[in-house]
């Protein structure tokens, strides 16, 4: 279900002469990053790239990374309710298919929840924010 509603607004955005459709982007936390890899692999000419923090590709969808957009792998070491090796795993797949991606995760204090705390004052310093996209 989730997956046709993306669908539906990539082919939506398809459609807008205003939207350039070979710039289309997506980026995805926890679910969403797993949906956002999930579109990719299926359907990979709909989008131009990936964002993902905290998320993995499902094992059932693995053989589309031979055709993923390029892809950006974001995951805190920390995070307990996604685990890090997803993110290992999916560098694995994607560097064993020779797409281009990138894969940064850190040991600073940041967690699954880090980017939907940032108001509750128990986030991790910009400081320590950067050492994830450096």
């Amino acid at each position: 279900m989730w997956l046709a509603e993306i669908h539906s607004g990539l082919d939506a955005l398809d459609e807008n002469p205003s939207v350039d459709s070979h710039r289309v982007a997506m980026m995805g936390f926890s679910l969403g990053s797993f949906l956002s890899l999930s579109a990719g692999a299926i359907d990979p000419s709909q989008i131009a790239a990936i964002v993902e923090y905290y998320g993995g590709l499902p094992p059932n969808l693995q053989y589309g990374a031979k055709s993923m957009p390029p892809t950006l792998i974001l995951h805190g070491d920390k995070d307990v309710l996604v685990p890090v090796a997803n993110a290992h795993e999916l560098d694995e797949l994607l560097t064993k298919n020779n797409r281009p991606h990138e894969m940064k995760s850190t040991k600073a204090r940041i967690t699954h929840s880090t980017f939907r705390s940032f108001r509750s004052g128990t986030t991790p310093t910009m400081r320590e924010m950067r050492g994830v996209a450096a």
